[in-house]
């Protein structure tokens, strides 16, 4: 049996595929979104026979696809729900998140990657000459694995010419599917981009590069105020790519009298019009910063009193969610969420009503990092690169096509005055301090993920 992992088209979207049309119920059950860096996508499997006998299945994936371990593709974002939907042409889709629309095959860009996991080895042969195919000539390819629509197209393209090469890039939908991935044994990746936390973990296990800071003279640009909280503040083997930290926002019209904190989450008049995420850091992470604790706690006391106090939010909300925020309080379903910066302002831009706002408690903040894993075969070009996107203006046009801060001060005064005034992007220094990065819990990872547990079973 061969296992393929297929992400789903926009929210909304029927299927423009002849072969595989929407068999789904009208309204669609759920909504879907295409995955960003913070809001990764749902997914579903497809099971085919082994061998495959269709002809023409390359084509349901926009870029040749990647092996991925079975333990990660197992994963999903509600856990064991699932529900079977049959297709025309043989095809049975297992739906991780409930029934979805079909899917279509010309609505991505390139750099957007659909993963795979199989237990043929015959086609992880086939994955494998696909990707080699990107590099035929003499160019070299510079391979990233990074987060969905992560790097604008133009610069993409900018750095291919003046360095005579190709991007190839690959996306993750989170920390720990990178992280599986690499563990498993995938190699000859150039770059990643991993949050900082993630960062220090590949660090801790040696698995990338010391940085040659004499072929990165841009570095001079970071932000020396952000580097003074960064989990590698002297850039010895990592460089802060983009940064953003988690909101709350809410539409004016529904939420009279809002306050930008945590304390709106317990309004009775905001009961079932509420989500917070699915993630232990970041929501018993608010509930820390409310009690005046580190997000980074390791003291079973002060997770405790978090966990109550989630516990009590989470009788006024309703739903823990990852995926369906953004549409949510677009529609007008939910009121008031939690979520990140970038796609909260990406849906406020569409919706003047939606307010986006940083906790005056404090609040987490995540910065994904340049690196370059051990095994990288084009060391060289990973340092221009990295140097390049870390030039002042390339790294303002980066923020401005992907609604993400890169801590550059050179490439501060070069943004538009609308996304320089951003107050979530560019919070006044007195909420700056407030904003603390998720760090690698270690040896307290049981502990924590004990306590989320409290929460989900009460």
């Amino acid at each position: 049996m061969v296992v393929f992992h297929i992400l789903p088209i926009r929210a909304g979207e029927p299927s423009r595929d002849p072969e595989f049309p929407c068999s789904t119920p009208d309204p669609c059950p759920i909504r879907c979104g295409i995955g960003t860096k913070s809001h990764p996508p749902t997914f579903c499997t497809a099971e085919f026979p082994s061998p495959i006998k269709k002809p023409g299945i390359a084509a349901l994936f926009p870029v040749p696809p990647v092996v991925l371990s079975a333990s990660v593709v197992q994963k999903t974002p509600l856990g064991p729900q699932s529900l079977a939907h049959d297709l025309p042409g043989g095809m049975k889709i297992d739906w991780a998140n409930g029934p979805i629309r079909g899917f279509q095959r010309d609505s991505y860009p390139m750099q957007r990657r659909q993963f795979l996991t199989t237990t043929s080895a015959a086609l992880a042969a086939t994955a494998a000459s696909a990707l080699t195919g990107c590099s035929k000539g003499n160019s070299t390819v510079l391979r990233i694995y990074t987060w969905a629509d992560y790097l604008a197209p133009d610069l993409a393209a900018a750095f291919e010419k003046q360095h005579s090469c190709k991007v190839q890039i690959d996306t993750f939908d989170s920390n720990e599917a990178m992280y599986a991935k690499l563990s498993a044994g995938a190699t000859g990746y150039d770059i990643l981009t991993p949050s900082s936390y993630m960062v220090k973990t590949l660090i801790r296990e040696n698995k990338l590069l010391a940085l040659d800071h004499a072929k990165l003279p841009n570095l001079k640009h970071v932000d020396t105020t952000y580097l003074r909280s960064a989990l590698d503040p002297k850039m010895i083997h990592s460089v802060p790519y983009m940064m953003a930290p988690t909101c709350l926002a809410w539409l004016g019209e529904k939420v009279p009298n809002a306050e930008a904190s945590y304390k709106m989450l317990d309004r009775e008049d905001l009961k079932g019009r509420i989500t917070l995420l699915d993630d232990m850091r970041e929501v018993l992470g608010a509930a820390l910063c409310t009690l005046g604790f580190s997000i980074n706690s390791k003291d079973a006391a002060q997770l405790a009193q978090a966990r109550d106090i989630v516990r009590r939010w989470k009788k006024n909300i309703a739903k823990f969610d990852n995926e369906q925020y953004k549409s949510g309080i677009a529609s007008g379903e939910f009121h008031l969420v939690q979520g990140y910066a970038g796609d909260l302002l990406q849906v406020a831009d569409e919706n003047e009503d939606i307010v986006v706002k940083i906790p005056v408690e404090g609040t987490a903040i995540s910065c994904d990092d340049l690196c370059i894993p051990k095994d990288a075969k084009s060391v060289d070009l990973a340092h221009r690169f990295i140097n390049f996107v870390t030039e002042p203006a390339n790294a303002a046009k980066n923020m401005e096509t992907i609604t993400f801060r890169a801590p550059n001060s050179g490439a501060y005064p070069l943004l538009s005055e609308d996304f320089r005034g951003n107050e979530a992007l560019f919070p006044a220094d007195e909420v700056f301090a407030k904003l603390e990065p998720i760090d690698d819990l270690g040896d307290a990872l049981s502990l924590w993920s004990k306590t989320w547990d409290e929460v989900k079973a009460s």
